[in-house]
């Protein structure tokens, strides 16, 4: 099975932020994709419980179409707020979720990494030049940043 993520935030104004991982042709109902993203995150939105990232969980297929296999949806909110900071510095933070199926099942864990970037104002495209992805799986995310998705597989797919 070939699985990638879809990954977006809900409830953004203007255009929507999509980005979309590269294929895992060789993890089958295990797929790591270890895929650095970065998303600009609106902080007020995101404390006031209005933003939520959605990971859509594909299987590629020649025909009729990609077939979703389960989504994970995540309030930013508690992203924001499971980060810590030590002496000034970012930390790295990695969490699991369920993935529910289209029929409310559950379908194995889906594991992330995030960490929230500094705050910025003024143009979003000139600060996210100013990220770098670490490798691995992290990367700068968040009130301004990005999100690492990749399925631990406990679960499977």
């Amino acid at each position: 099975m070939d699985v990638y993520a879809v990954v977006s935030i809900s409830g953004t104004v203007g255009k929507p932020q999509n980005l979309k991982t590269r294929i895992d042709k060789n993890g089958d109902t295990d797929p790591r994709w270890n895929f650095p993203m970065k998303f600009i995150i609106d902080e007020d939105a995101a404390l006031q419980n209005q933003l939520t990232l959605v990971i859509k969980i594909k299987a590629a297929k020649m025909l009729f179409g990609d077939k979703c296999l389960g989504e994970v949806h995540v309030p930013v909110k508690e992203l924001i707020d499971g980060v810590k900071t030590q002496n000034k510095k970012m930390m790295m933070k990695i969490v699991k979720y369920q993935v529910i199926r289209s029929s409310g099942q559950p379908k194995g864990l889906l594991t992330l990494s995030y960490e929230v970037g500094e705050k910025f104002s003024g143009e979003p495209a000139a600060a996210v030049e100013t990220v770098t992805a670490v490798q691995g799986r992290r990367s700068r995310v968040s009130s301004f940043g990005g999100l690492v998705v990749a399925d631990d597989g406990d679960g499977g797919l």
